[in-house]
């Protein structure tokens, strides 16, 4: 729709109902006309989803070009540039000049939005109206003070799927309120990309001067920081806020090359000393590519033993020097905007999963724990990227927890790396092997409404046409699990659809994700 029209039938504040349009970009709130910077330098157009999946795989995909045989450390590099090549065609436009990039006309699609039904009015959920965009984590300056970041920022991305991915995608949501999740495996040369900038400016970060500008239309940093960190129940104001590209992922479905998992996940970032070459798009460089979890190492607590390589992830040893501040647990791939170090980090042993509700419910003498100063990595692609399941999923954290995130720097329990249980997040399993075989609850026998509410992973939708019934959700959480084939969107889209009907989802308030 135009600007103009829209202006007309919405005010900059309007809330949409209950139920929201699965395909929309947002509650229905669009910038003012007049909005100082504007959403676009040029024309003003808003990025409209793009959902008319193919049925059919295309002629030509990865597949068809790509290099042949595993991936190793040796070829990695290879690997990354001709894949950077392939898209480079469809894909410059969407870093350095996205309001002239369209998806659709690209060959690029997007997931059913995952806003949850109640969030309306809560702008720091669902997706940006300018860009398509999911508001993502808080980075602590914490992270990065080698690097000059002088104050907590936050990240914002965009994700996308290829003509070959979106074929899956077809099968999946024929009807959007009823996902056919044995439909949830990728074809061979599928791609998912991610794109990502933040909130700091150069002044904030030096570190993203020069890169590409996007434009986002959410809550000014401070209100976001106010309600995730310090408990706000302000209402959320709304700008046109800049943000600077600084990330950009290619995941490619390859068991040819990783046999193990059957993925390759790339990551490109932001070098400002990077040769210019036409545009910013040349200047995100690779930080890596990783195929596997290095399982092997999974019982050093640093994740591998001294003087000892990762044999499952190439890293870039041009790569810029900011970017191995946020590298994962043990030195795995981890880009800057993915959150893999964490603060406020508690170590705890002979918990089990779900015997704690919250975080805080660790703070006891009864459990054994032990605080960690500083920053702690926590997390990496793949492990965080294995937890997506149907059915209550994993954390994406090695965590004993059920419940969703907590803010970075706020109390977070996690396991003792090097046992056991650490050692779940660090397998390599094939997509459709979920981690959790069991369910994450088995509720009791007898239980209502309103003790439904406080149980960890099941929200209630706020207004349900008919009243919920607890055997259903009872059904809905000791089914089997399966697994969602790495991939993090489709399990929140899938968690928001899946029990609409009924009036509950297995899933909180969309957590932010890598």
């Amino acid at each position: 729709m135009e600007l103009a029209l829209l202006s007309a039938l919405l005010p900059a504040t309007a809330i949409a109902a209950d139920a929201p349009d699965p395909f929309a970009s947002n509650f229905g709130v669009y910038p003012p006309p007049d909005s100082n910077p504007p959403p676009f330098e040029g024309p003003y157009k808003f990025r409209k989803l793009s959902h008319d999946y193919p049925a059919q795989p295309p002629e030509r995909s990865w597949r068809d070009i790509k290099p042949k045989g595993p991936i190793t450390v040796a070829n990695a590099a290879d690997y990354m540039a001709r894949l950077k090549d392939y898209v480079t065609p469809s894909l410059r436009k969407m870093i350095e000049a996205p309001a002239q990039w369209d998806p659709a006309s690209n060959g690029w699609y997007d997931m059913p939005w995952m806003g949850p039904a109640d969030s309306a009015g809560d702008y720091d959920s669902g997706r940006d109206p300018i860009l398509g965009a999911f508001t993502g984590q808080i980075i602590l300056a914490a992270s990065e003070t080698n690097s000059g970041l002088k104050s907590d920022t936050e990240n914002h991305t965009i994700v996308y799927y290829d003509r070959m991915a979106a074929t899956m995608l077809d099968k999946i949501w024929k009807d959007v309120g009823k996902p056919v999740v044995d439909a949830a495996s990728f074809p061979e040369g599928g791609l998912v990309v991610k794109a990502g900038g933040v909130a700091a400016t150069p002044a904030d970060w030096p570190v993203v001067d020069g890169a590409a500008i996007w434009r986002v239309y959410r809550p000014p940093l401070k209100e976001i920081l106010d309600h995730r960190l310090h408990g706000s129940n302000a209402p959320y104001t709304l700008q046109v806020t800049d943000l600077r590209v600084m990330q950009f992922d290619i995941i490619v479905k390859d068991t040819d090359a990783a046999p193990e998992t059957g993925w390759v996940f790339t990551t490109f970032v932001y070098d400002k000393d990077a040769p210019k070459g036409t545009g910013a798009w040349d200047q995100l460089v690779p930080l890596g590519a990783v195929w596997g979890n290095d399982p092997q190492f999974d019982h050093y607590p640093d994740g591998h033993p001294p003087g000892t390589a990762l044999t499952q992830f190439w890293h870039n040893p041009k790569a810029p020097a900011y970017t191995e501040a946020t590298l994962g647990w043990g030195g795995r791939m981890s880009g800057p905007i993915d959150i893999a170090q964490r603060h406020g980090v508690i170590l705890v042993e002979g918990v089990q999963r779900g015997q704690l509700k919250t975080d805080a419910d660790c703070d006891s003498p009864d459990i054994k724990h032990t605080n960690v100063p500083g920053g702690f990595h926590a997390s990496a692609c793949l492990s965080c990227h294995g937890t997506a399941q149907s059915s209550t999923p994993a954390r994406m954290y090695p965590s004993p927890i059920i419940a969703s995130l907590p803010p970075d720097g706020k109390p977070f329990y996690l396991y003792t790396p090097g046992g056991p249980q650490w050692a779940q997040w660090y397998q390599n399993r094939a997509g459709d092997q979920p981690q959790n075989l069991l369910p994450a609850l088995l509720l009791p026998a007898a239980v209502s409404n309103a003790s439904m509410a406080a149980l960890p992973f099941v929200r209630l939708a706020p207004n349900p046409a008919t009243p919920v019934d607890p055997q259903a959700i009872q059904r809905a959480l000791t089914q089997a699990p399966r697994g969602l084939d790495y991939d993090m969107l489709l399990m929140f889209a899938i968690g928001t659809a899946q029990q609409s009907s009924q009036g509950f989802t297995l899933l909180p308030k969309r957590t932010p994700v890598h």
